[in-house]
């Protein structure tokens, strides 16, 4: 059952709309006055406000601003009554966010029709969100299960053979088997690394009072700890000799060295990870008056323009085509680490399969 708050000052009219709306099946509740009305929104959480545009004290106008600023309701659907609809108001509710307008004296079939069109409308888009969170709780499940399911095995399934066949074994044999186990040990803690970075993110986006303390810091001559994260990550993938460096010196960037790190380290692992194991891969950094660019190319997949418009949590370029590891918050982590700091990512993919990925950190600090 749909809940209805209605907002008049005229005691004949609000209990007029409360009867006929009750007669249609909907619960509803009455307010006085704007002031009351906010404060029963707040505690009730409607399903549609209906309220009077003139009211004294606390006006129609004021009631929805007030609304759109509250959080858990700002998005509840809002009908004026209004005994005229001048252009210039109907525009100035428009723009405070009003959903529709209702002119007195009306007939009840209006009052009905407008009613159930609000609703009909705020569910489908509930149903639509409810829809996209399931799909995005279900790719969650998914990939976490995948992502730490398949290092794990790798871990436990080598300690297995270490502890029933180590007497046998060559030292080189369990030396593959260590190198196994590290391998698989760091992609299960960058896993669950990229998953708490994810909720920390969006909790970053439901607080952001939360967001400068986050972003508070300094790096001291970042250009050593893009090339040190470079080089780790092309030593990861057994590449050292494909990695070409060019990185001009910067004193300080107003970031967080582990910020720093986390964003290059995502970049130059998705660079080796995309391109063609004999290509080169290159890292170059520029310093301007207010900031310091670095781009990194590589040689090898060609990424849509329209997948590079979708960066997201939990998605993966083409994954039904290529099996890839990976949850698919790599990019997003970086994307939003930069962006927190007002610097930008931006990807750019030739048909010939070159990729670069331009990071823009400003050399001041965000406001």
């Amino acid at each position: 059952m749909s809940r209805i708050l209605i907002i008049d000052d005229e005691p004949n009219i609000r209990e007029t709309i409360s009867d006929l709306l009750e007669l249609k099946g909907y619960e509803v509740l009455t307010a006085a006055d704007g002031t009351i009305g906010l404060s029963k929104a707040v505690a009730s959480k409607p399903d549609l406000i209906v309220c009077d545009v003139m009211m004294p004290e606390m006006g129609g106008w004021e009631v929805l601003q007030a609304i759109r600023a509250e959080k858990g309701i700002e998005n509840t659907p809002f009908l004026f009554l209004t005994a005229k609809v001048e252009q210039e108001d109907r525009r100035k509710g428009m723009n405070l966010g009003a959903d529709d307008y209702l002119s007195k004296p009306f007939h009840k079939d209006d009052l009905f029709q407008a009613v159930a069109t609000r609703l009909n409308r705020s569910h489908r888009i509930q149903q639509e969100i409810s829809e996209k969170v399931r799909e995005l709780d279900s790719q969650l499940h998914y990939y976490a299960a995948h992502e730490l399911n398949t290092p794990l095995n790798g871990i436990l399934g080598s300690l297995e053979l270490l502890k029933d066949y180590k007497n046998r074994m060559s030292s080189e044999e369990v030396d593959e088997l260590l190198e196994i186990i590290q391998y698989s040990g760091k992609r299960l803690k960058k896993t669950i690394s990229n998953n708490l970075m994810y909720y920390v993110l969006r909790e970053l986006e439901e607080k952001p009072q939360l967001k400068k303390p986050y972003i508070q810091g300094k790096t001291h001559k970042p250009h050593e700890v893009i090339k040190r994260t470079a080089e780790e990550i092309a030593s990861n993938y057994q590449r050292k000799g494909a990695l070409k460096i060019d990185l001009e010196s910067v004193d300080e960037a107003p970031l967080m060295e582990d910020k720093l790190q986390k964003i290059i380290e995502e970049i130059m692992d998705n660079a080796f990870k995309f391109s063609y194991p004999n290509s080169q891969v290159s890292v170059k950094g520029t310093k301007t008056n207010e900031a310091y660019v670095v781009t990194i190319c590589n040689q090898g997949r060609e990424f849509k323009a329209s997948d590079i418009q979708q960066i997201g949590p939990f998605r993966q370029f083409d994954r039904d085509i290529y099996e890839q590891q990976g949850s698919g918050l790599g990019l997003f982590v970086a994307q939003s680490l930069i962006a927190l700091q007002n610097g930008t990512l931006a990807i750019e993919s030739m048909p010939e399969g070159k990729t670069k990925v331009t990071l823009t950190f400003p050399l001041r600090n965000a406001s």
